[in-house]
């Protein structure tokens, strides 16, 4: 089986020069702000500028998605599910107090805390223009899908982009051009779905557009997939083996301070709902999703709480309109609404 994290795009919201952190506008020193601190040690939820991780949550999830390993005794039980994971962004931008809000067990709440506990340095929140510490909430999904070529069993590792995740994005960047083309005003993400093959010994072929953006746009992601180098294959019990993959490709920056707000809305539902307050929480996705309209997991959590409130048509009407792109909305709709 070929194994995936969710909530991944795939352009980052940004990328900070040597770290360097600014206040109206002006570079100030870490070390300044934070000893004239006058929050204290205060954790803060609500913030003027929310924490966020180096490079963007674009980013950050690319390292979630090549860096999960499955538990076995997960895909054995087949174990699928959202741990919720908790921790604070320091004023330094470490992260402490990682913990699991809830989780799914089977080693997958142990290997969310791993990923978060080895991942870069976030940069820290702002507020009343000092650097505060803020706790945040995330989700991540273990989803199990796919076969291995003439196998039972799940692939023991994923293929991968020479040299990693950082030089996947890298070769993104330096080679997908921008297209002028006009996107179609209900598209989610901007984003084209790009399916393809990785044969043993590592070679891209029968590629496949899964999710249409416009033609210009579906043309130039065959043709940067088309030229990629080759890959390091898939294993199955230490042998090569051809995987079917799929990726998603965005022309969104998602750059605006829009997007940002309405993540950091999302996070504040994210902690009512794991605390099971499917009202406080549906309010929430309903006002990030009155400030964003395109993005997916807005629209199936609210539909959860929905469910979850007894809510059947609301929640109907969210997953009718991502089913098609979101694998477990259309499970949910399917068990749910039909």
């Amino acid at each position: 089986m070929i194994l995936i994290a969710h909530l991944i795009s795939i352009v980052a919201i940004f990328k900070p020069i040597n770290n360097d952190v600014y206040l109206n506008g002006k570079r100030i020193d870490y070390e300044t702000l934070i000893n004239n601190d006058t929050t204290q040690n205060d954790v803060l939820q609500i913030v003027d500028k929310p924490a966020k991780p180096t490079g963007g949550y674009s980013e950050f999830y690319n390292y979630i998605k090549y860096n999960l390993k499955y538990p076995r005794l997960a895909r054995v039980n087949k174990v699928e599910g959202e741990v919720y994971v908790k921790f604070i962004v320091e004023k330094d931008g470490s992260l402490s107090n990682i913990e699991v809000a809830r989780g799914i067990g089977y080693g997958c709440d142990e290997e969310v805390v791993r990923l978060i506990e080895n991942s870069k340095k976030w940069l820290p929140a702002q507020h009343n223009n000092q650097l505060v510490r803020q706790s945040l909430i995330i989700p991540v999904s273990f989803k199990l899908w796919g076969k291995a070529e003439n196998h039972d069993e799940s692939i023991s590792s994923q293929p991968q982009f020479p040299e990693g995740s950082d030089a996947y994005n890298d070769y993104l960047k330096n080679n997908l051009k921008t297209i002028d083309s006009e996107i179609p005003p209900n598209s989610f993400r901007n984003v084209v779905k790009i399916q393809f093959e990785v044969d043993s010994t590592g070679a891209l072929s029968n590629f496949k557009i899964l999710q249409s953006l416009s033609e210009q746009h579906d043309k130039e992601v065959l043709r940067v997939f088309k030229n990629m180098p080759t890959w390091e294959p898939g294993t199955w019990k230490d042998i090569n083996t051809k995987s079917v993959l799929s990726r998603n490709i965005s022309f969104d920056p998602y750059s605006k301070p829009d997007y940002e707000d309405a993540y950091q809305i999302f996070y504040q539902g994210n902690l009512k709902f794991h605390k099971r307050k499917y009202d406080k929480a549906k309010k929430l996705y309903t006002e990030a999703i009155s400030i964003v309209k395109t993005e997916l997991d807005f629209y199936f959590l609210r539909a959860k709480c929905n469910v979850a409130l007894g809510n059947v048509s609301d929640a109907y009407e969210d997953l009718e309109k991502i089913k098609s792109n979101n694998k477990e909305a259309l499970l949910l709709y399917e068990t749910t609404c039909n």
